[in-house]
């Protein structure tokens, strides 16, 4: 070590030893120059004075005072000086410097706060042991080529039998109770899960301990384990909670542990877990219900368990009749919690590259203010250098200015992040999966030191090289006037060039994407969601066991819900149109059989008799359901008209339909009605193929009560929960929403995005056009005499207009070009987004083109008439 270290050392002393001989050297031919032309100035001749000149600083007390003067820059209290002397500068110019910190902190509070969204959703680890090695399995149905998803309680037993690349297996499923007490019925969320699953994810609670080997199992004791959250609001954080009961489902559950709460699964709304009940005698094979989540073996590749999986799933298929083409597949877990994540991707990569760029535009405009300030300092710089000081000595004053505005800018864009995370908290649908809560935390706090010391490269190293470059003869000569030359007018436009394409880029983002929210909300949904308010209602077996009771219920709802004032129709359907619900069905015409996965793709719906009226859907032929259609008579259906058309170009009234469930099982329905296309899965594709069913035949424990009123539908929503609770008193009722709601809620991800360019485009273009004036404006201030000159050959104030106003338009129009040709290269990434809208709409680029060079000339117009005002006289004496 001992040589390594010296080793070191000898090449640390050599380094310096260069560095310090490139530094000196500098000094030296700058002070020798500047010894010389003062020679020279006195009398002496050229080469007398140069010799002079040279004997003068080649002196060795001279160098080593150099020395010591080069490498000043490594002292504590030099830096201190630095910032000291930075800070009274910025203090005396404290107005310029608001600004800089304010554009500073929208750029670096915009930017941390979507990184923060991004994070939580998208990059954070698991709140899991080794979250890389689990993996969530799911099952397709190779002849339907669907993806179920889900397993059966058989499935999941061969699986532990069999696989061998798999530490364990554990299921679990989201599910919704009812919890009662003394304050009345209440929907809990809860998580279902076997007695492995928290041993298998690597968590243990924090007060008492989890579920014990045959937790699960039939007959076991009923137990429950609470979340950190629920702990604090319900028993107010007891250390004593453990041992104490809750009734799920009416059914006592005693309380075995507390989970801590960075614990997020299988949502974020998760409450309590119970166990999920493992019954192979009671379900079976084709029943797929669970989800369920394995760990790897150290060193195994989610590949190999995939194979190992396809392996498994053809034995079960040449074993079983129910598991025939079933196969199943390994899915990184994260991605298969959260169900958007395949609107998250595309639409936190939009957000991201927005706020990048408006972060490179505010980064733009403070570095146009730092080289307009470092224009205005120059005297001040030749001055110092005069006086000895060398140019590194000189850039580290400057960089020491920027890193104090940079600081106060991080400082408060962390404050305006957090700000803009409140909002943006209230607007992300709470049971998206997502890790840790939307707020500044450490994560956060590192990217914004990261961003701060991002931004001090890209706004302070190009002032402080162009500010400390000129000779100081030739600026104490002339005074700040040097800085108004055309390399520095070059650095102002270049920077401007930057501002107003990275605006065009946004702006046409934003209007492509705002286009196609208007195109969507344009598209006919085939029902009418003003007016009409939901409720979710689901029937517990302990309380509804048969289908006559369930069929009781529905009855005496709708009936309670009709009598309400001002209801027009009462219905009942157990999934809303456009809420992410839709059972997929196979429909074929009894006639004409087909094989598996070759019928018509369908969505099936349960439905009382009104559930047309109430959801303003025309019935175009034949007739709804009504009350002889119970369970006591021949089965019938309603069908779409999409659905007609395909299935008997629309003449089905009384034909046989068939439907065929993804389980495999059929029904057969005489079809006596059709009723008009309405939307339920998309809007961006044709309209979906609808089977309704009664729900006097098929009864449905998992329900939605609609009714519709022609007054405002917000008002009706305490009485029909009192409706609701006049039939059972202990059903908690939840989601009660209008539908216009549910609809304005399938459109937030296209909305959300297209808000947020259009935010960040408007912020961008802003701050361009600001800097666009400043820059006119400085630069107009810097050209007087010129301008002077100019009026006093005989310029008119429409010339001086001109000019200025045409100066500030060729470099906008530079601008736009390159923003557009940018925009027409980035705007494909959107294309999955947009709708009714093409990606190279000529109308948008032409838009957003008039809109910069409009803007453009009225940043221009206010420093060009204030330049054709000038007066010559003036002017001219000033100079």
């Amino acid at each position: 070590m001992s040589k390594v270290a010296e080793t070191w050392r000898r090449l640390m002393r050599l380094g310096r030893r260069s560095l310090l001989d490139r530094e000196l050297q500098e000094e030296m031919r700058q002070h020798i120059e500047m010894q010389a032309q003062d020679n020279i100035a006195a009398g002496m001749p050229e080469r007398e004075a140069y010799r002079a000149a040279r004997l003068a600083f080649g002196n060795p007390a001279v160098l080593r005072e150099q020395s010591r003067e080069a490498w000043s820059f490594l002292r504590l209290e030099t830096w201190l000086q630095d910032l000291a002397y930075g800070a009274r500068l910025l203090w005396h110019d404290r107005g310029w410097a608001l600004v800089a910190v304010a554009t500073l902190a929208l750029g670096i509070g915009g930017t941390v706060a979507i990184f923060t969204f991004i994070n939580a959703f998208l990059l954070r680890p698991l709140p899991f042991h080794e979250p890389d090695r689990l993996v969530h399995v799911w099952s397709a149905d190779t002849r339907l080529r669907i993806l179920q998803g889900r397993l059966s309680v058989h499935d999941l037993l061969d699986l532990r039998r069999e696989a061998t690349l798999f530490t364990d297996l554990a299921a679990f499923n989201y599910t919704e109770e009812d919890l009662t007490g003394p304050a009345g019925p209440e929907r809990v969320f809860a998580g279902r899960i076997t007695a492995n699953a928290f041993a298998l994810l690597g968590v243990e609670p924090m007060l008492g301990r989890g579920f014990g080997p045959g937790a699960d199992a039939p007959g076991a004791a009923r137990e429950v384990v609470i979340g950190e959250a629920f702990w604090r609001t319900r028993f107010d954080a007891d250390p004593d909670v453990v041992g104490r009961v809750l009734h799920l489902n009416n059914h006592p559950h005693t309380i075995i542990g507390v989970m801590p709460a960075e614990f997020v699964f299988p949502l974020p709304i998760t409450q309590l877990w119970a166990p999920r009940v493992l019954d192979p005698s009671a379900d079976g094979r084709s029943l797929r219900h669970l989800q369920v989540v394995g760990r790897l073996k150290p060193g195994v590749e989610r590949s190999q368990a995939a194979a190992e999986l396809r392996a498994i799933a053809a034995r079960l298929a040449e074993r079983h009749a129910e598991s025939a083409d079933i196969t199943f597949l390994a899915v990184p877990l994260r991605d298969a919690l959260n169900f958007a994540s395949e609107i998250l991707g595309p639409m936190s990569a939009a957000l991201g590259a927005s706020a990048f760029l408006v972060f490179l535009v505010v980064c733009a405009n403070v570095a146009n203010l730092m080289l307009a300030r470092s224009v205005v300092r120059t005297h001040e710089m030749a001055l110092r250098a005069a006086l000895g000081a060398g140019r590194w000595r000189l850039i580290r004053q400057l960089l020491t200015e920027s890193v104090l505005l940079a600081l106060s800018g991080g400082v408060a864009g962390a404050l305006l992040a957090a700000w803009s995370l409140s909002r943006i908290a209230g607007a992300v649908p709470p049971d998206l999966y997502r890790v840790g809560a939307l707020a500044v935390d450490r994560d956060a706090l590192a990217f914004t030191f990261a961003v701060t010391v991002a931004s001090i490269a890209l706004f302070g190293i190009l002032p402080a090289l162009r500010g400390t470059r000129p000779d100081p003869n030739s600026m104490l000569r002339d005074g700040h006037q040097t800085g108004s030359g055309p390399r520095h007018r070059r650095s102002h436009r270049l920077l401007v060039v930057a501002q107003i394409a990275t605006s065009a880029v946004l702006l046409v983002a934003a209007a492509l994407m705002m286009g196609s929210v208007r195109e969507l909300r344009r598209v006919p949904l085939g029902f009418e969601p003003r007016g009409v308010l939901t409720a979710k209602l689901v029937l517990r077996a302990n309380r509804y066991p048969g289908a006559a009771e369930v069929m009781a219920f529905h009855r005496e709802v709708v009936a309670r819900a009709a009598a309400l004032p001002g209801v027009s129709a009462a219905a009942i359907v157990d999934y809303l149109p456009l809420n992410h619900e839709f059972p997929i069905v196979e429909a074929y015409d009894a006639g004409t059989p087909v094989a598996a996965g070759e019928g018509l793709e369908a969505t099936e719906l349960t439905v009382s008799a009104e559930y047309f009226s109430a959801m303003g859907i025309p019935l175009l032929r034949g007739r709804t359901f009504t009350e002889r259609d119970d369970e006591r008579a021949a089965r019938v259906a309603v069908v779409s008209e999409g659905l007609a058309q395909s299935l008997a170009g629309g003449g089905v009234l009384d034909r046989t339909l068939v439907v065929r469930s993804p389980d495999g099982g059929q029904r057969s329905y005489t079809i006596v009605g059709v009723a008009a296309d309405s939307r339920h899965r998309t809007l961006k594709d044709a309209p979906d193929r609808h089977v309704y069913v009664s729900q006097l035949q098929e009864p449905t424990r998992y329900l939605r009560v609609l009714v519709r009123t022609p007054a405002a539908p917000v008002p009706q929503a305490a009485a029909l929960r009192e409706a609701v609770r006049s039939v059972d008193p202990e059903l908690p009722v939840t989601e009660v929403r209008t539908l216009a709601a549910v609809v304005q809620e399938f459109l937030a991800p296209e909305w959300n995005i297209a808000k947020a360019l259009t935010e960040n485009s408007i912020t961008a273009l802003l701050l361009a056009l600001v800097g666009i004036y400043g820059i006119s404006a400085f630069s107009v201030a810097l050209r007087r005499r010129e301008i002077g000159v100019r009026m006093a050959l005989g310029a008119t104030r429409a010339q001086v207009l001109r000019l200025v106003v045409g100066q500030g338009l060729r470099t906008g129009a530079v601008g736009v070009v390159v923003g557009l040709v940018g925009a027409y290269a980035l705007t494909r990434f959107l294309s999955d987004f947009l709708f009714g809208v093409s990606a190279a709409d000529p109308a948008v680029f032409a838009a957003v083109a008039g809109l910069l060079l409009a803007c453009t000339a009225l940043a221009c117009y206010v420093p060009a008439r204030r330049a054709s005002r000038v007066n010559p006289v003036d002017a001219l004496r000033a100079e």
